[in-house]
């Protein structure tokens, strides 16, 4: 089993590691939390239930075609919700999907749904438009991650596709223009914002297991390096958040008990207590109205956990859901109302009436 392995086997095997290791170091999601309330102060309501006869797991949360309405994206499907959740739309993907979001090409143009069919002999990336059809199929790579960013800063966004060795740039018609190798395994990368640019750099994880960490390497599409750094106790995915204000985006990820955001160079920029936490493999994240902020961490097959802190950082809620989250969603960020999916639900969240230790304006 080494480098003389067949991608796909690899990649299979990958997975199958992580998630056995993710499993052995987390405590149950229903256990109290070390240092916390044993009884969770956020208590969600069910907005909408995506699935009828068959399950749907949710992907994506966003905005619909008109005002106040949700799109979610399942695997299999976009579905349209009115404000008072009902569907009033269902158009099914011409193949099952894997993380299919929504992105625009330039700022003007129409909306499309990016996705991955991952297959053992044929893996692509799905270009549809709103209504799921077919626009193009790209060349993609069996479980790879996939983004939509402006790497080139010619004002058209390109598709991002991951491969053991590196990320693939594409254009919208799936043309290859340039590819970023990796100083070493690839597991997962994400794109942030370069400051002083309209381009974005490409973050890369490459983790080395679970004692040892990650290194992680930030590029340009050219390849140039902006940084570079290790980091001794993080997971493999972490993902790139901006909780409003003057910060900005930052690099983020979760262990030990803290939410950790990093700048694009490496240094931290602050921390988020939530004693007895471990680490967590996916995270969401956005700001609220009265500078409160919403972090939500991912267990891998084991469950999620949301967290509500105040202007000053401090914990004032936590609730616990039983699988992986996929999507967070914050219609208003000067409101106190955001949306997650975990499993076939949207879950409606409204932290007006949490109390915490920053009075809100």
């Amino acid at each position: 089993m080494g480098w003389t392995m067949p991608i796909m086997v690899r990649r299979l095997v990958k997975t199958l590691l992580s998630t056995l290791a993710l499993s052995m170091l987390m405590p149950p999601v229903g256990a109290a939390q070390s240092g916390t309330a044993t009884k969770d102060t956020l208590s969600p309501e069910l907005f909408v239930r995506v699935s009828d006869e068959r399950f749907r797991a949710v992907m994506h949360i966003g905005p619909g075609a008109t005002p106040g309405s949700m799109l979610v994206l399942t695997t299999h499907d976009a579905q349209e919700f009115d404000p008072a959740g009902k569907r009033v739309r269902m158009s099914r993907f011409p193949n099952e999907l894997s993380m299919p979001f929504t992105a625009r090409f330039s700022s003007n143009g129409p909306q499309r749904i990016i996705g991955l069919k991952s297959g053992f002999f044929s893996s692509w990336v799905d270009v549809l438009d709103d209504s799921a059809n077919r626009l193009a199929k790209l060349k993609g790579s069996q479980y790879a991650t996939l983004e939509v960013a402006d790497v080139l800063g010619d004002a058209a966004k390109e598709v991002l596709v991951e491969y053991n060795d590196g990320v693939a740039v594409l254009n919208e018609t799936g043309r290859r223009i340039a590819f970023i190798r990796s100083p070493r395994y690839l597991y997962h990368f994400r794109t942030i914002q370069l400051p002083d640019s309209p381009k974005r750099a490409i973050a890369m994880w490459m983790w080395i297991d679970a004692k040892r960490g990650v290194d992680v390497a930030v590029f340009k599409a050219d390849s140039a390096r902006v940084a570079a750094w290790h980091e001794d106790h993080a997971e493999r995915r972490v993902n790139v958040i901006s909780l409003g204000g003057a910060e900005g985006e930052g690099l983020w990820s979760a262990v030990n008990g803290r939410f950790i955001e990093r700048t694009i160079t490496g240094a931290v920029r602050r921390t988020f207590d939530m004693p007895g936490m471990m680490r967590f493999r996916h995270m969401h994240g956005g700001g609220l109205g009265g500078g409160r902020k919403v972090l939500v961490g991912s267990m891998g097959t084991v469950g999620s956990l949301v967290c509500v802190f105040d202007a000053a950082g401090v914990l004032i809620g936590q609730s616990t859901l039983p699988v992986l989250t996929h999507a967070f969603y914050v219609p208003d960020p000067n409101g106190q109302v955001f949306f997650v999916g975990n499993g076939d639900k949207v879950l409606r969240y409204d932290v007006s009436s949490v109390p915490g230790s920053a009075a809100l304006p």
